[in-house]
């Protein structure tokens, strides 16, 4: 139907931004309990947690590549408009909302350039870890 390939392509960015949302939190935690990324993704991605968002993305973030991949400010233009359909249709987003505040901290910083995977530094500030972007 008319309209069906913005609502399905909105319902996919939503979907992919709050599983990358929750692998950089994942991640995160892992490095802050003293546990290896990497080994902890590889684990991860033999059992339900896997997917391709944790492949591509929990890999970017392991190895610390921002440069590659789709730009972040493009991922903040459609959370945008996936949070106006929500609000314009009055469903809840709630981790939706959550998500934008952490891709507005990259904005913010100036990184909206960077891959998605940049997720994590913002967990990373948040924690008092001062890693490299």
């Amino acid at each position: 139907d008319i309209g069906a390939g913005q609502v399905t392509k909105a319902c996919n960015q939503l979907a992919l931004l709050v599983a990358a949302q929750g692998v950089a939190e994942s991640l995160n935690l892992a490095v802050r309990l003293g546990a290896d990324p990497g080994k902890v993704r590889e684990v991860m991605m033999g059992g339900v947690a896997a997917s391709r968002v944790m492949e591509v993305f929990g890999t970017r973030m392991v190895s610390r590549n921002f440069a590659n991949g789709i730009d972040t400010r493009l991922y903040h233009k459609d959370l945008g408009i996936v949070l106006e359909l929500a609000h314009g249709t009055r469903v809840p987003a709630p981790a939706a909302a959550l998500v934008q505040q952490q891709i507005n901290a990259l904005m913010a910083q100036d990184r909206g350039r960077d891959d998605l995977a940049a997720l994590i530094t913002v967990l990373e500030q948040m924690s008092g870890m001062n890693k490299e972007n």
